[in-house]
């Protein structure tokens, strides 16, 4: 075989491969083949459109929740790469050189929510719901203190939750419910002046609730059902007075429920079933359900109620509607959560 033939063969052997090589060692993984690290942040590229502190704190979030092999973040132009604009990121919202907002619920998140998450100094709104994020709640999301909307709902996050939350003095909507934290409500939540909003449903919080809940004067939805909740209903919560929403059912709360509840006009929906609670539970919100459901009240908006099933055989209503009503309920709330869970 001649000189040229056989360099010819070793051209083409190389060449094959080279294919091969690509073929099998490189071209599966095209979607993480530009996946962003810190040197990318510092590095002045085009795509790196926010402050390089924020783009590395999304770098320890995204490699701390599984970003290279968890989340469902299929190629494309909002896949996070270096090879797209941050400002494209599935995800985010950036305005100027800032995060304002990251919004990722149902995106097979997993792990835990890294420390760094506090260097996004500009963040109004985190929503991670429904993925399957775990560990401790990590109190640097006490430092976001442009933080408007915190939404960690239907995840397994565990342990305390934050005293250092009560810092974050913008917060309007804060949902943690449908997780597995198993500690008291800290006392810091009571100041939260702009809280509008307050889902702590479906944990395992124990202790009782705190009198500071009474300082939420701009409280509308309050959320701490199916708990493990002692003690008694604080007579602070009358103080609530934009209140619309009421859930303390399914925990172990006892004596005498407050009678200036009764006082609270804006109630539409108060679930206090599956308790210990003593006393005339009817008789305090009487005075806010209209006569078509047994109340005294022609004005009233208070149309959902359940106060059954009390261990220490608090009153109801006794004639035959208002005890059916109040069984129907109880079994259309307890399937609700047995079908649906509930996560607020």
């Amino acid at each position: 075989m001649s000189r040229s033939s056989t360099s010819l063969l070793r051209s083409i052997a190389a060449s094959l491969k080279t294919i091969f090589v690509y073929s099998v060692l490189i071209a599966p993984y095209p979607a993480y083949a530009a996946v962003p690290d810190n040197t990318f942040c510092n590095s002045g590229a085009p795509e790196v459109t926010v402050l390089p502190i924020e783009c590395e704190a999304l770098v320890a979030f995204y490699n701390a929740t599984g970003g290279r092999t968890a989340w469902d973040n299929s190629a494309g132009a909002n896949q996070w790469d270096t090879t797209n604009s941050i400002s494209n990121w599935n995800g985010l919202t950036v305005t100027g050189s800032n995060v304002t907002d990251i919004s990722l619920g149902s995106e097979g998140l997993q792990g835990a929510i890294p420390a760094e998450i506090d260097d996004l100094a500009s963040l109004e709104r985190l929503v991670l719901s429904s993925n399957l994020l775990s560990g401790p709640l990590p109190s640097e999301l006490g430092n976001l203190s442009s933080l408007v909307t915190l939404n960690l709902t239907n995840n397994q996050f565990s342990g305390a939750i934050p005293s250092e939350l009560g810092n974050l003095a913008q917060l309007e909507r804060l949902y943690l419910g449908g997780n597995d934290l198993n500690s008291s409500i800290p006392p810091e939540l009571g100041d939260l002046n702009n809280l509008e909003f307050l889902g702590l449903s479906n944990n395992e919080l124990s202790g009782s609730i705190p009198i500071e809940m009474g300082n939420l004067t701009n409280l509308q939805r309050l959320f701490l059902g199916d708990n493990q909740l002692d003690g008694n209903i604080p007579s602070q919560l009358s103080n609530l007075a934009n209140l619309t929403t009421l859930q303390l059912d399914n925990n172990n709360l006892s004596g005498a429920v407050p009678g200036a509840l009764g006082g609270l006009t804006l109630l539409e929906e108060v679930l206090l079933n599956n308790n210990r609670l003593a006393g005339d539970i009817f008789a305090v919100f009487e005075g806010l359900i209209p006569p078509a459901q047994g109340g005294t009240n022609a004005m009233g908006v208070l149309t959902t109620f359940d106060f059954s099933n009390q261990a220490n055989t608090a009153s109801v209503p006794t004639a035959p509607f208002y005890s059916l009503m109040i069984l129907a309920l109880g079994l259309f709330f307890s399937a609700r959560r047995r079908l649906k869970g509930r996560a607020i």
